[in-house]
């Protein structure tokens, strides 16, 4: 099972640091920045309207810093088994014992299939296989052109037929079926969806379409590109390796659920210190960088939280 990587070890490779002397650290310009961006993931996972700054900067090297390490780890596997380039494959070995990260990974695959079988029925185009993922492999800019390595001959058609389909196939090869996953109860997943809805019931119409907007946003929406996001892995996070198109499809969900985990961890913390002061600040406070650190150090506990995104 893919556990939090151990921060000290891996040293975080944006701005922010994770003991909070930022002073002397160099500033780097004209680098990919998803502040923004996780300042409306985290709304619209439970945080406040406008999240800290400083919190979603965090967030943000946390992530990235978990990305690469999956990469990393992917690229053991892949040597291992004597490929040439990272496959969807390679991330479900790691995920191999944690059934409750594997569950939504295939739930959320399983989305986007649909939602491209509805698109390709509304554009009428019958020449699209069923559940085919759209070539969004156009750069935003001539200098963000990227190359997305075959794994093997099938591997690219294969993925485009179906992504969850794709993954469950090798899945069985492991011994996991679909049905064993639809039996798991995902605790924390329900806790997540709950509160969310709790706090969509307590909004204006208005509110809502704001809220509902923050709940969608991801690491790749509002038409962005892959362009975008390679360039913030690698620019920014150092990565240099090729990265095929099934894996990045994989590589953005693990992103948006890496900053879902943190703000879900946090949110228990909030509750914990609300019954000792008997207070209410779960949903009335701002998430701070100090309890981000917090449930980082947790993980870090024998026994301890790991972050289960992975």
């Amino acid at each position: 099972m893919y556990k939090f990587t151990n921060l000290s070890a891996h040293k975080p490779t944006s701005f922010v640091s994770l003991t909070g002397n930022e002073d002397a650290l160099p500033v780097i310009e004209d680098e990919v920045s998803f502040v923004p961006d996780i300042q409306r993931m985290m709304y619209g996972l439970g945080d406040v309207p406008q999240p800290h700054v400083e919190s979603a900067a965090l967030i943000e090297t946390i992530t990235l810093d978990q990305i690469v390490s999956l990469l990393h780890q992917a690229s053991e596997i892949m040597e291992l088994r004597g490929g040439t380039a990272l496959a969807p494959e390679d991330i479900l070995f790691l995920m191999k014992r944690n059934h409750k990260a594997l569950k939504r990974l295939i739930t959320y695959l399983g989305v986007k299939d649909e939602a491209q079988l509805h698109t390709n029925a509304l554009r009428g185009d019958g020449n699209i296989p069923s559940g085919a993922v759209p070539d969004m492999t156009v750069p935003e800019t001539e200098e963000e052109i990227l190359k997305f390595p075959q794994v093997d001959i099938s591997t690219p058609m294969d993925w485009k037929k179906g992504r969850k389909k794709y993954c469950l196939v090798y899945l069985k090869n492991l011994n996991i079926d679909e049905s064993d996953l639809n039996q798991l109860v995902d605790l924390a997943k329900e806790t997540r969806l709950n509160r969310i809805n709790n706090i969509a019931l307590s909004l204006s119409p208005m509110a809502y379409e704001s809220f509902h907007t923050a709940r969608c946003k991801s690491f790749c929406s509002n038409n962005m590109t892959f362009g975008r996001f390679l360039k913030w892995i690698t620019n920014k996070g150092g990565w240099n390796e090729e990265i095929s198109q099934p894996v990045l499809d994989i590589l953005i969900y693990m992103a948006k659920e890496t900053v879902a985990c943190i703000v879900d961890m946090v949110m228990t913390l909030k509750e914990e210190a609300d019954l000792k002061t008997k207070k209410c600040s779960v949903l009335s406070s701002a998430i701070t960088p100090d309890e981000i650190r917090e449930v980082i150090r947790r993980c870090f506990f024998p026994h301890g939280t790991s972050l289960s995104a992975f």
